[in-house]
Parts: structure tokens; sequence; C-alpha cells
């Protein structure tokens, strides 16, 4: 799939179609709003390799992102941080509850 140009709910329904075992990602943010389709409790399969997806969080975006598009990104990191208690770079500790995708809309 060329996600150039393709729609947030057509790049959704890709990444949470029958190719979810081959590929997919913890969320999918574009202008309009951000949708999650992997608990974060769950391996997406973003990376191309699995120890990496194993501890990521896989955010797809569309390639030609707009300002509105990067902020929403902004704020789906800041919160991700947040709950996972990262202040930077690479890490990973447990929690118990993921970020709700809808309150960052």
């Amino acid at each position: 799939m060329n996600p150039a140009g393709a729609s947030h709910q057509g790049i959704v329904n890709y990444l949470a179609g029958p190719n979810a075992a081959i590929v997919s990602a913890h969320y999918v943010v574009s202008q309009e709003r951000t949708t999650q389709i992997v608990s974060l409790a769950d391996t997406a399969y973003h990376a191309g390799n699995y120890p990496i997806n194993a501890q990521s969080v896989g955010i797809e975006c569309r390639p030609e992102m707009d300002d509105k598009t990067v902020e929403r990104v902004r704020k789906l990191i800041t919160s991700l941080r947040q709950h996972f208690l990262v202040p930077c770079g690479w890490g990973r500790t447990s929690s118990s509850q993921p970020p709700d995708a809808q309150a960052l809309i």
C-alpha cells in the first residue's frame, strides 16, 4: 500500500484488516483524528523487526503531513512519554492503563 493520498480511514482499514499480522501500527494520526488500532499491551508489526516491534509504539502518518497532523503527533508522543514515564529517548516502564486516544483529540 502506498499511503500517499490515502484517507485516514483507508489507512486504518488496511492496518486493521487481513494484513494486520504482517503490518500494523498502534496509532494512525491525520489532520482529522487519532485512531488507536492496536492496544499498547499488544505488539504492532510496524518496524520490520520483532524485537523492536515488541518494545516500541507504532504511529502511522500520511507522508504529506500538515501542521495540524504534526501537532496531533506531538500531543500523542507527549501523552505516551508521560504514560510510560520516559523523559526522552528509548525506554519503557510498565503501566496498567494505556492513554486514551480520544482524549488527545
